[in-house]
């Protein structure tokens, strides 16, 4: 799994400084630093050891958190000065995909550290969770059942999910400090609120949404796909 870029220099879409990635290798987690511009391996770094059948595993620049053995429940891990310590997450089990991104914290964004959330999906229902993995662990539930594909982003302490729940594309959003909430329009005046759910058509599958932060606008798109139709096509909505 990749990491986003730690640091960039120079001008908007220049070539990054460094990569990195997470990956297990015969039982040992391992995260890999690269140039970004040579691509040349800086350095790697051991995260865990004795991870049995990983299934799901996900990274930020502070914490690593993967799903793993028999029950494919949560193990977390965090960055402590150069090295790797196991921290305890709240117990989730029959994980089987997770996406981890530090978000700012509500309070006093910019002042202090950031906050590590993942969106995980489990096989079993509660299907969609938001789950809080620091000191202060917390679980909440997004969906129960009939998830098919999800995405997830924040943008400073604002954290946004898209979900296809039982054949409709629809977007939450929350943040640090309040609950998640169906997306209740744009935080500029001017612009249409987006509808719930974002369908182009309610009467056609909607499956697998994929959010982007493109400066100021939030771009979904999903696969959209009306009976008795066997071709799929790209649906978009950008929101601002």
């Amino acid at each position: 799994m990749w990491l986003p870029a730690t640091r960039t220099s120079g001008s908007a879409f220049q070539v990054k400084d460094t990569w990195s990635q997470v990956r297990v290798s015969a039982g040992s987690v391992l995260l890999d630093v690269y140039d970004g511009p040579s691509g040349v391996l800086l350095n790697t770094e051991l995260v865990a050891t004795g991870q049995s059948d990983v299934g799901a595993i996900s990274a930020s620049e502070n914490y690593v958190l993967l799903a793993g053995g028999p029950t494919r429940a949560l193990a977390t891990y965090r960055r402590s000065g150069l090295t790797w310590v196991s921290a305890t997450p709240p117990v989730v089990n029959n994980v089987s995909r997770i996406a981890l991104l530090e978000v700012a914290s509500a309070s006093c964004a910019g002042c202090g550290p950031d906050l590590p959330y993942a969106v995980i999906e489990r096989t079993t229902s509660p299907q969609l969770q938001v789950v809080r993995i620091d000191s202060f662990p917390s679980v909440a539930t997004l969906v129960n059942s009939g998830v098919q594909g999800w995405s997830y982003v924040i943008r400073g302490g604002l954290q946004l999910v898209a979900a296809s729940v039982n054949g409709d594309v629809r977007l939450v959003m929350g943040s640090t400090s309040s609950s998640y909430a169906d997306f209740n329009g744009p935080p500029r005046a001017g612009f249409p609120s987006p509808p719930a759910p974002l369908d182009v058509d309610v009467l056609c599958e909607a499956v697998y949404p994929h959010l982007a932060l493109i400066e100021d606008a939030l771009v979904v798109t999903w696969q959209e796909r009306c009976a008795p139709q066997t071709r799929w096509r790209i649906a978009t909505r950008v929101i601002r």
